[in-house]
Formats: C-alpha cells, sequence, structure tokens
C-alpha cells in the first residue's frame, strides 16, 4: 500500500519532518516500511513548453521538426513523430537533456537523420502514468516550469508500506488513518475535517432492503444532474501516485474516499437500477459481468447488491458493468457499506477475484465510518458538478452496532509489563493521541476503545500495554536478562534418534525425502492389504487414503527419478497409520525408510551396499544386531533375496530387494529398508553407550574366502565368527561367487574383511592366527565351511 507524504500533511501538521524521518519512525513504530519513492526526480526535466512551428522532416514522411518555447530554458528543437496530434499554440510536456523518466526512457540531445533534437514531446505512458494521452495546458503562465511546480502530486514522496503489516490494523488501510499513527509519534496536532452537508429528508424514491446477515451497515444517497467527465489533473495524479488508474471525476472519487478513509464504496447509474436496491445473497447459477469485463457465476455463498431485476454488484469486491457510470449518466447512487469479512474472503477466493475494496473488507472495517464517507463523497460530488443536486435522503440501515468496548488497566500492571517508568500523563498523552477515550482514576485507566480500533483488534488490557510501549518506543525497553533460573527442557530421544539417523545417512550420501501422508488409492490397491485408514473428507476421491508403510508413496516418486538419474538413494523419517476399532484414532508409527535403486548396477550389488549402510547406521547408533535369513518377510519384497533386522530378539524391520510385481520401471534394480523407530529407540536406551577414551592400539586386517553351501546365509556366518573370538573387531563381507566348474554344485564362496585389535595391548603374530583360528573352526562346525584363502589385508 503506498501513501502520499503530502496528502499526510493535509492532516497532520509536521512542516519541519523530513520524509525520511517519517519512513523510519513509521517502521519502529506502526507498520514495516518497503521503500520511499520520490516522484519528483522523474519529471523535474520534463518543461512545460509553447509550440511555436511545425514542419516537415526533410528526410522523413512520418517525423516532423517542432520549434519549443521552454521560457527561461530558451528555444529548443524537438524532433517528434504522427503519435499525437499536436497544433501550434500547444503548451505541452516537454522532456529535456538529462531527463530519466519513470517509464525508463533517458533523454538525451541526439540527431535524427540529420536533425538534431533537444529532447521530447512526452505523452502520459513515456511519463510513466497508467492513463493513456498527452498533457495540454492553455495556461501561457506556465511555459518554463517543471511538470511537478504545476501539478504538485507529481513532486510528491510516497511510502510503499508492506500489507502483511497491516493485516491485524483495518483503521490503516487509508490516509487518515496513518495520520492518526503519525500524531501519536510525533506529538503533533491533528486535523481530520469532517463533511458538513444540508440533505433532504425526502427519501427520492431510494429504497433499501437488506435481506442478508452479511451486509452490517448500508449507507445510500442520490445525487442527480452530475457532469461525467475527467477530474481534475491533481486527482488524477494523486490517484496515479497511489496505483490507481483515475476514469472520471464520479468513480475518482470513490477511489478518493478509499484511500483517504480506508472506507470502499460504489457508484451507480441511478437510471440503470429498476425499483428498489436489494441486498441479498446470490442466486445459484446467477452471473454478473463485473468492471473488468469478466463475467463471474456466483452461488448462494456470495452477497450482491441487486435491483429486482438483476445484480448489480458482487458486494465488497467488484461492481458490474450493466450498472455502471458512462459519459451518458445523469443521476448516480453512492453507495456505502460494511460487509462480513469472512463471507467477503470465501466469494474473493472462489472467483479468483481479488480487489482494493475485498482486501480492506477482508480485515473488518470500522462500520461507523460508512456515514462519515457517504457525506465526503458526496461534498466533493457536488462540488465538482456544480449543477447536481441530492434527490434523496440519506439511507442509513445499520441492523446490529458494534457494542462499545470499555477496558480498565492498571499504572503498575502497565510499568511491570513492560519494564518502563512510563508516567500516567504519557501513556494518556499517547492513548488520546490514538483516538482513545481515556480518564485516569486512582491508578488505573478507564479507556473507551474507538470504534475504528473495536472490531476485531483492541479486545484486552494487554492491546492496550502494546498500542503504550510501542508508541513509547520499544527501543527504550530495558534490557535485562531475567533474575530466575531457566530450567533446560526435557531430552527428547526420539527427535533425537531421527537426527542421528538423518546425519549418519547424509554422510553415506543418501538424500532425505517428505512425502504427505495421503497414499494415492491406486498405488493403495498394488499393496498386498486393503487395512487402510480412510479420510472422511479427502481433498480429493484420489488421496483417500492414509498410509501405513512409507515404501509405497517412494514408488510413484522414483520413475520420473530414476529417468533423470538413474541411479538414486533415499530416506525418509515419518509416520504411518494403522487402522483401530471404530471410534478410535488410528495407530500413528514412526518409520524409518531407506532405498536404494539404479538402472546400472545389479540387485545383488544394491543389495550389499544398502546391507552395508544399515549396518554403519546401526554401530553408529551403538545397538547390537542381527539379520534373519528365515523370518517371514513382507510380501512387497523379494521372497528369497530378504531379512528382517532383529534386536534384542525383536524384528524391528526389513531389507530386500523389492518384488518384481511393485516395480515401477521395468528393468530397475531397487532395493528397500524399512525400520519401526520407537522398538529402536527402546533398544538404544537401554544400552546407552558409555564414552570411552578410542583404543591407540593397532587393528590387523584380514580377508578370507570360504567354500559353503548354498543355503547358508552370510549373515549367520557373521554372527558365528564374532561369538568365536573376542578380539573380532569387525567383519562384513565382501564378494559372493558361484561356479559350479572351480567351486562345485551346490556350493559357493563367500569372502569377508576381518579385523582383529585387542583394547589394551599390540596383538602378536601368534594371538592373531589363534583368533582366527577360532573364527575358522566355528564356522566350519557350523556353517560346513572350507578356507579357501586368506591373506593379511595392509590396505
Amino acid at each position: 500500500m503506498k501513501l502520499s507524504w503530502q496528502w499526510l500533511q493535509e492532516f497532520v501538521d509536521l512542516p519541519k519532518v523530513e520524509a525520511t524521518t517519517v519512513g523510519e519512525k513509521l517502521t519502529l513504530h506502526t507498520a514495516e516500511l518497503e521503500e520511499i519513492i520520490e516522484r519528483r526526480s522523474a519529471f523535474e526535466r520534463v518543461i512545460l513548453g509553447k509550440l511555436l512551428s511545425i514542419a516537415p522532416h526533410p528526410e522523413s514522411d512520418k517525423l516532423s521538426v517542432a520549434q519549443f518555447n521552454l521560457g527561461k530554458a530558451g528555444q529548443k528543437q524537438i524532433i517528434f513523430g504522427q503519435v499525437h496530434q499536436v497544433a501550434i499554440g500547444e503548451i505541452l510536456p516537454v522532456a529535456t537533456d538529462g531527463a530519466q523518466l519513470a517509464s525508463g526512457i533517458d533523454i538525451k540531445v541526439s540527431e535524427i537523420r540529420g536533425q538534431k533534437s533537444e529532447g521530447m514531446i512526452a505523452d502520459n505512458l513515456e511519463l510513466g502514468l497508467k492513463q493513456e494521452g498527452l498533457l495540454r495546458f492553455t495556461d501561457e503562465k506556465l511555459i518554463g516550469q517543471s511538470l511537478p511546480d504545476v501539478i504538485s502530486a507529481l513532486g510528491d514522496t510516497l511510502f510503499d508500506i508492506d500489507n502483511k503489516s497491516l493485516t491485524h490494523r483495518p483503521d490503516l488501510v487509508g490516509h487518515r488513518g496513518f495520520a492518526r499513527e503519525l500524531s501519536a509519534i510525533f506529538d503533533a496536532k491533528l486535523t481530520l475535517p469532517e463533511p458538513v452537508l444540508a440533505l433532504p429528508q425526502k427519501d427520492g424514491g431510494l429504497v433499501v432492503d437488506i435481506q442478508t446477515k452479511g451486509c452490517r451497515r448500508f449507507c445510500g444517497l442520490r445525487v442527480d444532474n452530475v457532469t461525467v467527465e475527467d477530474s481534475p489533473l491533481e486527482v488524477q495524479m494523486r490517484l496515479e501516485n497511489l496505483d490507481i488508474r483515475a476514469i472520471s471525476n464520479l468513480v475518482d472519487i470513490t477511489n478518493w474516499i478509499m484511500m483517504e478513509y480506508g472506507q470502499p464504496m460504489h457508484v451507480f447509474d441511478a437510471d440503470k437500477i429498476e425499483g428498489k436496491i436489494i441486498v441479498r445473497q446470490a442466486k445459484a447459477g446467477e452471473t454478473l459481468v463485473a468492471l473488468d469485463g469478466e463475467t463471474y457465476e456466483l452461488s448462494p455463498e456470495d452477497m450482491v447488491v441487486a435491483d429486482e431485476q438483476k445484480a448489480l454488484s458482487v458486494a465488497g469486491i467488484m461492481g458490474g458493468l450493466d450498472s455502471s457510470v458512462t459519459t451518458d449518466t445523469k443521476n448516480v447512487v453512492f453507495e456505502v457499506a460494511n460487509w462480513d469479512p469472512v463471507q467477503i474472503r470465501k466469494t474473493s477466493q472462489r472467483l479468483g477475484l481479488r480487489s482494493d475494496s475485498s482486501m480492506r473488507y477482508e480485515k473488518s472495517l470500522d462500520p461507523e465510518k460508512c456515514r462519515k464517507a457517504l457525506m465526503a463523497a458526496t461534498e466533493r460530488a457536488l462540488g465538482l458538478c456544480p449543477k447536481a443536486t441530492v434527490s434523496s435522503a440519506l439511507v442509513d440501515q445499520y441492523p446490529s452496532p458494534f457494542a462499545p468496548k470499555n477496558l480498565t488497566l492498571s499504572l503498575e500492571r502497565l510499568r511491570s509489563h513492560t519494564g518502563l517508568d512510563i508516567e500516567a500523563k504519557a501513556a494518556t498523552k499517547i492513548l488520546k493521541h490514538l483516538g482513545f477515550g481515556v480518564n485516569f482514576v486512582n491508578e488505573n485507566f478507564e479507556i473507551k476503545v474507538p470504534s475504528w480500533r473495536n472490531t476485531k483488534d483492541v479486545s484486552i488490557a494487554e492491546d492496550i500495554i502494546e498500542e503504550v510501549v510501542r508508541i513509547y518506543g520499544l527501543d527504550r525497553v530495558p534490557t535485562i536478562l531475567p533474575s530466575f533460573s531457566v530450567e533446560p527442557p526435557a531430552p527428547n530421544y526420539t527427535r533425537r534418534l531421527q537426527w542421528q539417523c538423518r546425519q549418519a545417512l547424509a554422510a553415506l550420501g543418501y538424500l532425505e525425502t517428505y512425502l504427505h501422508s495421503f497414499l494415492v488409492a491406486s498405488r493403495a490397491e498394488k499393496t498386498d492389504t486393503t487395512d487402510y485408514v480412510e479420510i472422511s473428507n479427502p481433498l480429493s476421491e484420489e488421496y483417500r487414503f492414509l498410509r501405513r508403510d512409507l515404501w509405497p508413496q517412494m514408488m510413484d516418486k522414483l520413475e520420473s527419478e530414476l529417468r533423470q538419474h538413474r541411479q538414486v538413494q533415499f530416506f525418509e523419517l515419518g509416520k504411518v497409520y494403522h487402522p483401530q476399532k471404530k471410534e478410535v484414532l488410528p495407530t500413528e508409527i514412526e518409520r524409518l525408510l531407506i532405498l536404494r535403486a539404479s538402472l546400472e548396477t545389479k540387485e545383488n550389488d544394491d543389495f550389499f551396499v544398502l546391507k552395508r549402510d544399515l549396518e554403519t547406521l546401526l554401530r553408529q547408533l551403538g545397538l547390537n544386531y542381527r539379520f534373519d535369513p528365515k523370518s517371514s518377510v513382507p510380501d512387497h519384497l523379494h521372497p528369497s533375496k530378504a531379512l528382517t533386522l532383529v534386536i534384542e530378539e525383536q524384528v524391528i524391520g526389513s531389507l530386500g530387494v523389492l518384488h518384481p510385481q511393485q516395480l515401477p520401471t521395468k528393468g530397475a534394480s531397487v532395493v528397500v529398508a524399512e525400520l519401526n523407530l520407537a522398538p529402536l529407540l527402546v533398544a538404544q536406551r537401554a544400552h546407552e553407550p558409555k564414552h570411552q577414551a578410542p583404543s591407540t592400539f593397532p587393528v590387523v586386517h584380514r580377508d578370507a574366502a570360504f567354500i559353503v553351501p548354498e543355503r547358508v546365509y552370510a549373515a549367520e556366518m557373521i554372527a558365528e565368527a564374532r561369538a568365536a573370538s573376542p578380539l573380532l573387531h569387525h567383519i562384513n563381507l565382501f564378494d559372493e561367487y558361484k561356479d559350479d566348474h572351480k567351486i562345485g554344485v551346490g556350493l559357493k564362496n563367500l569372502a569377508f574383511h576381518l579385523s582383529f585389535r585387542a583394547p589394551d595391548r599390540t596383538l602378536t603374530e601368534e594371538e592373531i592366527e589363534l583368533e582366527f583360528g577360532r573364527v575358522v573352526i566355528a564356522l566350519e562346525a557350523s556353517h560346513q565351511a572350507k578356507l579357501r584363502l586368506s591373506f593379511d589385508n595392509v590396505s
């Protein structure tokens, strides 16, 4: 929202305050300022010049050579085209050398086809204005003056306020509200003139019937014998500065009142209204062609201002084209109303139609402004149209006036809440500047909240404290460390476990995904269960289930990822939902999903890489675990290429190759592991690692290859080896090999990395051989393993 500094100065007396100071103070005390815009710089080198002569350009049929008298700037030669018809003797804006126009055009003396051009005749669009055309003047006293000296609005300074900082302040959607703020900030005199207008007592045929509770107040007045023409240039340019396109004097009045009072209003062509005005809910399927030329289909949830035959406007949002003011209009009806903010918001969102009016009504405007705004608009209309007359009494229907609000605040409470030793006199002055009624009795402030702060803004004593402190100065609040002891929050072990998983997996090269909890119905049909939690009010029929596992959703995203990247590694920490009995909320279960997928590698390779990474994670979590190849695995995994993860003799999750029927892309290798975090956390908490100094003694590495029957699982051999040697520090599988000719039918070769270390000494060669022998003997006895190859690994 933009504010005019010139306009604000008409209400608040700040003759010696710079605009930059005002901007700084507004940000500190009221609303965030995005920028200060100096308009003068874009127009100060645009000089009004009298056209003395026109001659054809000797080298072009479409160009002309003109001579202009620019007063003190002398006579200038200008080359111009045929966009606008101009006549000798007219006074026109001429952009001279060095001008930098708001449209982005920079003016320099140049030569055009052999003729010198010392500037440009600048039309409105070239000047950066919204209204097309060319400014023309007749008063010869203006010759030689810059455009801002002739039209003061073009020398204005604008404050661009961040709209988000005004959300809770319906009183700050117009200049009068900000003038009141500046009066309080600078302790300056505030003058807000009220219109004085004698109105007829007869109704003049204007009858209003309110048939909806969404209309809080409706004021209307008929004015006859108006003349529709352009507004004065000062009015047009002031509205231009505030990003409002000038249209005609009567329409501009409504926008002027909106920017001054913050109260939207509308003007109808009275002769296009058939019968009485009816304020009602729209009919199903009713349509309206709005002022933007678009046709909108309305519903019973929308409010309209209508006559006895048709809708005239979408209430509070935009008027209708059929009842709009045109150059043929002779009689008008001004309407100022107050609407329910929730209904306005819903209609605006549903129609995709957001206007300056709807933005203001959504903030819950003060209904007490309606009558004042209507009077002010009528007064301006009578001033611009000398023959106009008010032909009806002022219609004012106010079904449910807002009840006045009174609050009590003690001086001691104000001081204790702020830490400031504020005098009662200073607080009273601030509140009175802001429009509050204040009476200080027995160390208490008895406060009457003004109507413009009584809609949804100031409602409790703490709001009053905020008003006093923000004007008094938040920078004056003392910085004092709290004197009470601060208890640290109880540790959140679940969150700690989640972050440990994140950090470990990220270090291993996995990317975290965030997926919503809704499962696509088509994917649910492909899973091995129909026992899903169904949502009673889904966003769409496609998303009517809550997921009970993490892997199905990942499959829906995997096809596009593999198409682009060929190989991916993801993990997700999320919740799944299992149904309970009726009338009972579903059970939420925290899960961890780890996935590796590729179009370039074999599934066996991916399986062992993911298994290795999972083991790395489990070791970092300080857990003792084992993989059980004999337990049943979920149906979405390949039955012969999957393991269950067991910790403390409890199944925590599963790891395996995805079943071919579930593959998102043909030929892809997809390996997934999905774990329950709750039992994982219990196991971790039961075995909190004891911190000890890292061993200073070296690790001895040895590789060994064993020939075993095909039915033997590597996980079983690893568990047996760990049990056989207390000095076995680490063991992992790095190769699996089958060859019926070299090894034998029904046999396979498994190769392992083994690491030995003692916590208190360097192992001797004899000790290493002894421990390695124990491992070999244990594997021979339990799995019929035969040592095929063994050598030291010094890499």
